[in-house]
């Protein structure tokens, strides 16, 4: 795909004009795209790949998180890149237009849940035992990326 056709696409949602820089470049001399890269929001790493499973003319994409999980569009989970096999794939292939708008989705339900949990947070609930404990008993767990009273910290 030439970059003016990523470029195309990418325009319509909500990515930082530094971000499409490297699409527009005279500097870059790129002659075909085949993955582009969203903005890290919340640890999530998404991406939009050209899928290896099919030929060279067609025009079918994954939705990658993190470099190692594929969005299955029918479930809406993620799996494994090694588990895809290639009975499974048409699972997980869809057209650019597609794979932004699930991108769109999902960074918006993943914006959701950040909001979630910072109220979670202010009210002093811990996200474990869900217990109201008070804020300032909370502690952050960055393995989990979750805060956690007192007791939950223990158990780990």
């Amino acid at each position: 795909m030439k970059p003016e056709e990523m470029l195309k696409y990418a325009t319509e949602y909500d990515i930082p004009e530094r971000e499409l820089n490297w699409l527009t470049s005279p500097h870059q001399k790129i002659k075909h795209v085949t993955k582009f890269r969203f903005p890290n929001k919340h640890l999530r790493r998404l991406s939009i790949e050209k899928s290896p499973f099919v030929y060279d003319g067609d025009n079918i994409w994954l939705l990658i998180d993190s470099y190692m999980y594929v969005y299955n569009y029918y479930t809406g989970k993620w799996i494994g890149r090694g588990q895809i096999t290639d009975e499974t794939s048409p699972n997980y292939h869809r057209s650019l237009k597609h794979a932004f708008d699930f991108a769109k989705r999902i960074l918006k339900q993943d914006e959701e849940e950040y909001k979630k949990d910072v109220e979670m947070y202010n009210a002093g609930i811990c996200n474990w035992c869900h217990y109201q404990v008070g804020k300032e008993n909370l502690e952050y767990v960055a393995m989990l990326d979750d805060y956690l009273c007192k007791k939950c910290c223990d158990r780990l």
